[in-house]
């Protein structure tokens, strides 16, 4: 089993049927990411597959930065969390690597927050941090 992304804005359906306005109408009107469909500004691809973005403010200066998880990734990380009944730091900076280049400890904090949120896994207590464990 693995999770799977869903990058198609048709495949994501809306809860309540509301009108559109016709952005493509308006010749003046460029795409960001601030004006796009939810779904389309945390889910799409990035090196070749899908992946989740998400953005933190920096320390210093507080401007935001945009980091993603490609899929393949964040079905390893679901892969372990199943099988070993974990998900820890250690793992993931040895077996995430494109993920955990852009920032190990906040994406892997992102990764396992999902699996909290999504009730998969909780976080405990571990060493000078944490990690996660099924549930």
């Amino acid at each position: 089993m693995s999770l799977r992304l869903r990058t198609n804005p048709s495949q994501n359906k809306q809860s309540t049927a509301q009108p559109q306005k016709n952005l493509a109408a308006d010749s003046s009107h460029t795409p960001t990411s601030s004006n796009r469909p939810p779904a389309q500004r945390l889910l799409r691809p990035s090196r070749g597959e899908s992946a989740l973005f998400y953005s933190i403010p920096n320390r210093t200066t507080g401007k935001r930065s945009q980091k993603s998880i490609v899929q393949s990734e964040l079905d390893m990380a679901y892969q372990r969390l199943v099988d070993e009944g974990e998900f820890t730091l250690h793992w993931f900076k040895e077996n995430m690597p494109i993920t955990a280049s852009q920032s190990s400890s906040c994406s892997f904090k992102v990764v396992g927050e999902a699996f909290a949120f999504l009730r998969l896994a909780e976080r405990i207590p571990f060493g000078r941090g944490h990690k996660y464990v099924s549930v």
